[in-house]
């Protein structure tokens, strides 16, 4: 979902002078990281590892509000006046549904709530509890719906609010990885990593993620984004599996310009890059 923040904040003067961060929120810590875009070159300015208190994120849900809230605070006075943010929202914790067109033209607010009334009939609750972001489907023939609880979208986003955050769009975390296929080498369309656990799975038309058992395989989580093994790129695989045939990916050179040193295990940070650069894309 693309939800926008209540106070996004004022528009610099040149915006290719704004900071563009990717947010990640998990269990073991926050990463974030900021990048600048001017002419096509991204500038890689600063990247932060955060420490959570125990008990703050649980199953991928904000439990103790308060206390993510004041470690994003503390965090704010680092960052520029002029940055725009892209949070992460934890993929499990949404529902991706298709949802049949509507038959006769409605206005907007008539077709969200068709799209919410038909959403939530396929899962069984309340419109009323779900935050939603629809698209048209690559054939035109549906629409691709994703639905999250509207009070744990509510939550991140009165916690960036409290922070004075320029929050502008909360995004699944594991659809952060489209915005990096562009920069991969023809003919590869698609991006399959292994990301807390998951899964994590995209190309330039939808994304996804699996998980144990379901999929233990690079080439059973291409098969799941519905794509050849040989038209897809890996970026970090799990302990124990031996890296296939398909070519390496490595995040970091999405980056025109790199400050190093780039932070410990490099690997796990596939999703704020893939945020910061979504940013920078919109």
């Amino acid at each position: 979902m693309s939800i926008s923040s209540v106070a996004p904040g004022r528009s610099p003067i040149m915006t290719y002078e704004q900071w563009q961060i990717g947010l990640e929120i998990q269990e073991d810590g926050i990463r974030a990281l900021a990048l600048t875009a001017r002419r096509g070159a991204l500038r890689l300015r600063r990247w932060w590892q955060l420490p959570l208190p125990h008990g703050c994120l649980v199953g991928g849900v904000v439990a103790e509000p308060e206390a993510l809230t004041a470690v994003l605070r503390q965090w704010r006075k680092t960052l520029p006046g002029w940055h725009r943010l892209r949070l992460g929202f934890p993929a499990h914790r949404t529902l991706l549904r298709q949802v049949p067109l509507p038959t006769a033209r409605l206005s907007e607010p008539e077709c969200e709530r068709y799209i919410a009334g038909a959403a939530a009939r396929q899962v069984g609750v309340a419109a009323e509890t779900l935050a939603l972001d629809y698209h048209p489907t690559a054939d035109g023939k549906a629409l691709s719906v994703i639905a999250a609880q509207q009070g744990e979208v509510a939550c991140l986003m009165r916690c960036a609010r409290q922070a004075r955050l320029n929050l502008t769009a909360i995004t699944p975390d594991a659809s952060a990885p489209g915005a990096l296929v562009r920069h991969l080498s023809a003919p590869l369309r698609g991006l399959v990593s292994w990301h807390s656990g998951k899964w994590y799975l995209a190309c330039d038309t939808h994304w996804g993620w699996g998980e144990p058992p379901a999929v233990t395989t690079f080439e059973q989580a291409c098969a799941l984004l519905g794509m050849a093994p040989h038209d897809a790129a890996w970026c970090a695989l799990p302990a124990g599996v031996a890296a296939p045939e398909a070519q390496a990916f490595d995040p970091w050179r999405t980056f025109t310009h790199l400050q190093p040193p780039l932070p410990p295990e490099p690997e796990k940070w596939l999703v704020p890059i893939g945020l910061a650069v979504g940013e920078a894309m919109s």
